[in-house]
């Protein structure tokens, strides 16, 4: 069930930037002018550019633009492609990157998805090769944020979550690099919640759910309701309480502004009831979803309310009903093979996507390297390395010492050269020199103090380390045998073995313990 009946909330990705755009080329100024009006007042900038006709590729870009941005079909589509090429030619790779982003948004008009795709992604590679990091920012950010989005949206309506997942995060990295309203960013953290929901992964989904629902301005908006309608659902799934979500539910539905809005709920009312096996109340709210005229019923929720409908009404033994959904949906069903051969199309363009990407990546590290800097930075290095080593041994064997002088430190040494402590000899036989709790924590807060906070850091940053397991690290830092801690704790010395093995794994330890607890 795609993104849980939650359709119609796409934002106007299409906002203002208070930075002029900037082109590679020299534009004219009136196109400029227009330009940066489009950004603010798509509908101004229309009758401008309808009101004086150029035959000017910038000119037909704009056009374009202000057509799809007033919601009208593109007219030029064979001058935009006119466009597209003098841009490529010349190698104005902004104006470039937007012309493939508009001949990407033409084509999935006409339901052509696979060149669509390929168009978005034509429009961000040539951004993204061509422009620094420090350089895509403000309207070149916008830009590759809505390419983005694009693919984000193609990639969801075919259900391919892990590919959806990656644009929506892409999206996301550009939308904080320029002015972006906040509803923006919570539509892309929603969709990535929605996908990792529909991959079953709840604690993700909530996450990004929660994440979302930062960034609304209040619990009024439209964005609101369709958050909480999906984590109510969710919490449904994870919780099986059905009444406590139905009750949750029947209020977003009664505070529903739109038909549009009302049937997302009832949807997943129906979804909920027929989950729970009250079959009844799922056909009164599925049918309304299904037999509405609302372009939001005209859609893959139709079909998967068909098929709810049907599967009831085969429990219900009522045939009639039964042929009725099952025609439909056999009227109405892409072929598994049309849907796998698209699928197995976008996830190519997807790899070879992610494969140009990394080699760009690579092919930009090997050019910016010259033999030079190579080799002054491996001077530098070594300079700065020699120093800091040097500086780090000096700081380490400066706290070992002043650390053994404490006074708790020396009294446990003398007893360690005093005693011949032996690994299979019976703990309890070093009782009257074992330690008591008074001696422990001043070992503790010597530890803390030249290294560092040595155990308020272990705390904090291992908080399932106990006591006593903070009290054995203190002693592995005065470089103690096995059989002496067992002695001196007064635990067997399988225990303490058991201990050392149990801190490694805790702390991530491969090697020797006491050497890397002391550089902690």
């Amino acid at each position: 069930m795609k993104r849980f009946g939650i359709i119609g909330w796409l934002m106007v990705l299409m906002v203002a930037c208070a930075k002029p755009p900037t082109t590679d080329r020299m534009a004219s100024p009136e196109l400029a002018r227009i330009d940066t009006l489009m950004q603010i007042q798509p509908d101004s900038a229309l009758t401008l550019l309808l009101d004086e006709e150029k035959d000017d590729p910038y000119y037909q870009l704009l056009l374009s633009e202000a057509l799809y941005k007033n919601d009208y079909a593109q007219a030029n589509r064979n001058e935009l492609l006119a466009a597209l090429a003098y841009f490529d030619s010349v190698q104005d790779p902004f104006l470039s990157a937007r012309c493939h982003y508009m001949n990407g948004v033409g084509f999935y008009e006409m339901d052509s998805v696979v060149p669509a795709c390929e168009e978005y992604m034509k429009a961000i590679q040539t951004m993204e090769e061509h422009y620094t990091e420090k350089e895509l920012v403000g309207l070149k950010a916008k830009y590759l944020a809505l390419a983005y989005t694009r693919l984000t949206i193609l990639f969801s309506d075919q259900y391919l979550h892990e590919q959806a997942i990656y644009f929506s995060k892409q999206a996301l990295s550009y939308y904080l690099k320029y002015d972006v309203e906040p509803r923006h960013i919570t539509w892309v953290l929603y969709q990535i919640g929605l996908h990792y929901d529909m991959m079953e992964q709840s604690d993700s989904a909530l996450f990004y759910y929660d994440k979302a629902m930062a960034f609304l301005q209040d619990s009024t908006s439209l964005a609101y309701r369709d958050i909480s309608t999906t984590k109510a659902y969710l919490s449904y799934r994870m919780s099986n309480d059905a009444p406590s979500a139905i009750v949750r539910l029947n209020k977003l539905y009664r505070d529903s502004e739109s038909e549009e809005e009302r049937l997302a709920r009832a949807q997943i009312i129906g979804e909920i009831y027929f989950l729970d096996n009250c079959l009844d109340s799922a056909a009164y709210y599925l049918s309304m979803v299904f037999d509405s005229d609302s372009p939001f019923s005209d859609n893959k929720l139709k079909i998967h309310t068909a098929q709810r409908l049907r599967d009831i009404y085969i429990m219900n033994g009522k045939s009639f009903l039964t042929n009725m959904y099952t025609e439909y949906l056999a009227q109405h069903t892409t072929t598994g093979v049309e849907q796998a051969t698209l699928h197995s199309t976008l996830n190519l363009l997807y790899s070879d996507f992610l494969l140009n990407k990394n080699n760009f990546s690579k092919n930009q590290e090997k050019k910016t390297t010259s033999f030079f800097v190579y080799v002054m930075g491996i001077i530098l290095f070594v300079v700065l390395l020699g120093m800091t080593i040097t500086r780090f041994l000096w700081k380490k064997q400066h706290d070992k010492t002043t650390f053994l002088k404490e006074p708790v430190c020396q009294h446990i040494l003398n007893i360690v050269n005093d005693t011949a402590f032996k690994a299979k000899m019976d703990y309890k036989l070093y009782t009257d020199i074992a330690l008591n709790k008074e001696q422990l924590l001043a070992l503790r807060l010597a530890a803390d103090k030249h290294y560092h906070g040595f155990a308020r850091k272990l705390r904090s940053k291992y908080p399932g380390l106990t006591d006593d397991d903070l009290n054995h690290c203190c002693l592995l830092l005065l470089g103690l045998e096995e059989a002496a801690i067992s002695g001196l704790l007064q635990k067997s010395y399988t225990a303490v073995c058991d201990r050392n093995r149990k801190l490694k794994k805790e702390l991530g330890i491969r090697e020797d313990l006491f050497d890397e607890i002391r550089n902690i």
